[in-house]
């Protein structure tokens, strides 16, 4: 899973932007959709909130590193243990939402919820 997640990193912290940038924007039409909607709201602030602890992971165990000018883990191994618990952790959360919206039926009803809401305000 490390190492997985050191390959895409990259990726996962666009993917975090991203869902940024959709999550205010359902923000900003939030109270012209139904409690469906407002579900899927919640799923986009704890998919960029896992997202987050992941990078900030990262980049903690990088920046000990620099400052130790020595792998960090080597240093001081509870809290590079402790680290890779959380990013275990928020891994598995992630595995969950990224299942979830890779699901045909979840994308259609989230799909059908915008175009609905948007619809109904016409």
């Amino acid at each position: 899973m490390d190492e997985l997640l050191l390959q895409q990193g990259k990726d996962l912290h666009e993917l975090r932007k991203q869902t940024k940038r959709v999550r205010y924007l359902m923000t900003i039409f939030g109270d012209l959709y139904s409690p469906t909607y407002q579900a899927y709201l919640a799923d986009m602030k704890e998919l960029q909130e896992i997202l987050g602890h992941l990078q900030d992971s990262y980049v903690m165990g990088e920046f000990l590193s620099e400052a130790l000018n020595k792998d960090f883990a080597k240093v001081a191994p509870e809290l590079a243990q402790q680290l890779r618990e959380t990013r275990y952790q928020n891994w598995l959360r992630w595995q969950g939402l990224q299942r979830r919206y890779l699901s045909p039926p979840i994308r259609q009803v989230f799909r059908s919820e915008i175009l609905n809401g948007y619809q109904a305000q016409r």
